[in-house]
């Protein structure tokens, strides 16, 4: 991470005589981040080189400026890219974060391409964070994360409390004024070594075929000696404009273990069940993930994780974005994963 007010300064000097400058500040940070992959599911199989095996490779930058009494103007640009061929993850140059916002005693206020609340809850209450073999990136991988068009407020907190609240003014579409459109909200709970959370999640309109998808969440965490405890459940549910409603449940336990001051385990088991529709019921899925990180400093870290998808009757779950074979015939294939990689932050 790297603080550079004086060159960028100069800069914005140079481009726009004349501008007076309030003090502030702007960071460059970012995470660099690539394994070797063996993927297997069914038929197919690969082994390839990944970019994002424990956190999706980023760059950006935010900063501040000091407004008075207490408050700030921020901003908060990032990007995320592909380690192994160099390209722009989505095609978006600020595809992770794009927000401008104020802050103060009162909260923090940010409009722009932003997370929802209920991710804090999915990256919080999971061993694996948002490894991409975590059961935040699989099993629920049709709820919400980022969102364009957003608004969210966070409160201060008050004795380990605080709320959050969000509204997205989703695609914008003049044929249809609810396409897309998010709203949230979260309440989360930090005391010591303990974490809860609470959070809901709605989006109106998906397509012609669903008029809505709610979700809710609870989850937690806590630190007890050198292990660390994780445990969640998650809804999902469509409200469909012709087709039966979908409704799916997920269980999410978690544990992390220090073996030495920088190396750990973990291990996670998702439990999905799908009871709606009743033609659906049964398409259900497990999926267990273990892994070891080992930090080499306080920035660079290296890691290995293996994952097994077990798909029942229809569903299809994947790991990695890999396909799975036997897709339409009621006998999907399980998918499985190892890897090793490093990540180094900056």
């Amino acid at each position: 991470m790297k603080t550079f007010t004086p060159l960028l300064a100069l800069a914005a000097a140079a481009l726009a005589p004349g501008l007076v400058h309030a003090q502030g500040n702007v960071t460059l940070y970012g995470i660099v981040d690539a394994s070797i992959e063996y993927i297997k599911s069914g038929d197919n199989k690969a082994t390839r080189l990944q970019s994002g095996g424990l956190t999706q490779s980023r760059w950006g930058l935010r900063g501040t400026e000091d407004l008075g009494n207490g408050n700030q103007a921020l901003f908060v640009l990032e990007g995320r890219f592909n380690v192994d061929d160099g390209t722009q993850v989505g095609g978006q140059l600020f595809g992770g974060r794009s927000v401008l916002g104020l802050s103060g005693k009162w909260g923090t206020l940010t409009a722009g391409r932003e997370y929802s609340p209920i991710y804090d809850l999915k990256i919080r209450s999971n061993a694996f964070n948002v490894a991409p073999y975590s059961t935040s990136q699989v099993l629920m991988a049709a709820g919400a994360s980022r969102t364009d068009n957003a608004v969210r407020y966070d409160s201060p907190s008050w004795k380990g409390l605080r709320a959050g609240l969000f509204y997205s003014l989703g695609a914008e579409s003049t044929a249809q004024g609810k396409m897309g459109r998010h709203t949230g909200m979260a309440g989360q709970y930090q005391e010591g070594p303990l974490y809860l959370g609470l959070a809901w999640n709605r989006v109106d309109v998906l397509n012609a075929g669903v008029h809505a998808t709610n979700e809710w969440m609870a989850g937690g965490s806590y630190a007890l000696g050198r292990a660390k405890l994780y445990l969640s459940y998650w809804q999902f549910r469509t409200d469909n404009a012709a087709a039966p409603d979908a409704r799916v449940s997920l269980w999410t336990l978690g544990a992390s273990f220090a073996l030495t001051s920088n190396g750990r385990l973990l291990g996670s088991l998702g439990l999905l069940d799908a009871s709606r529709p009743a033609a659906a019921s049964g398409n259900d899925a497990r999926q267990i993930t273990l892994g070891y990180e080992y930090d080499l400093s306080r920035r660079t870290t290296l890691y290995a994780q293996y994952s097994h998808v077990a798909n029942k009757a229809a569903a299809n779950y994947q790991l990695s974005r890999f396909a799975n074979s036997g897709v339409g015939t009621g006998s999907v294939s399980d998918p499985t994963a190892f890897q090793v990689g490093m990540r180094h932050s900056f």
